[in-house]
């Protein structure tokens, strides 16, 4: 994938990944205040991309209220949105792909783009799989503060995981080695005991312990 892409699309993911989490915070009412930073932090993401997806979705349109303590109430166009998403996962909403919006829903059993086209799916995470990737962004959280002669191996192997996960038949061999490879790229850096944890809860989340 084109590496601007890549790029639309991962802030895509934080984005959908936060305004589900808030969904899910208020019930799916639109007059339900909630904390937007404790929300989204809850979910893995650091300050900066928190206060990144605040002033995206505030100008978007998705909050109702927001005020300065850092409560919002979601939007009847963000509740549309999000509902839109979920009961129709195969279908893309006006800011969020197919694509991202599969990664966090319920598993659908295969995309046909043709009459006579037919697809066999092996999903083998399912519900799981949302769960994985909010793990997954608490990873790459985590790996940003290692010593940048590592720093970059280690992402890459993240993002190796991450690929891995959402593929239809994914590899659990592979999995396996790429956590581990993770957990001994942390060494003994300040992240260590953080990132072990994390990779302990992915593999468990996966059936791998």
């Amino acid at each position: 994938m084109d590496e601007t892409i890549d790029m639309v699309v991962i802030k895509q993911k934080q984005r959908y990944q936060v305004l589900l989490a808030l969904w899910k915070a208020t019930g799916g009412k639109e007059l339900e205040r909630v904390n937007f930073m404790e929300i989204a932090k809850n979910v893995g993401f650091g300050q900066e991309t928190c206060k990144e997806i605040l002033v995206y979705l505030t100008r978007e349109g998705f909050f109702e209220l927001r005020d300065f303590g850092g409560g919002v109430t979601l939007s009847h166009k963000a509740i549309v949105e999000i509902e839109r998403s979920l009961t129709n996962p195969t279908e893309a909403t006006e800011h969020f792909s197919t694509t991202v919006i599969q990664n966090f829903n319920a598993p659908v059993g295969a995309v046909q783009t043709g009459p006579n086209s037919t697809a066999n799916v092996a999903q083998n995470f399912g519900s799981n799989l949302s769960e994985v990737m909010a793990l997954i962004a608490q990873l790459r959280e985590q790996l940003s503060s290692l010593p940048s002669d590592v720093r970059q191996d280690a992402m890459d192997l993240v993002e190796g995981l991450d690929e891995e996960v959402q593929k239809p038949s994914p590899s659990k061999g592979k999995i396996r080695a790429l956590l581990g490879q993770l957990a001994i790229s942390a060494g003994q850096t300040a992240a260590t005991g953080a990132v072990t944890v994390l990779v302990d809860s992915i593999a468990k989340y996966l059936g791998l312990q």
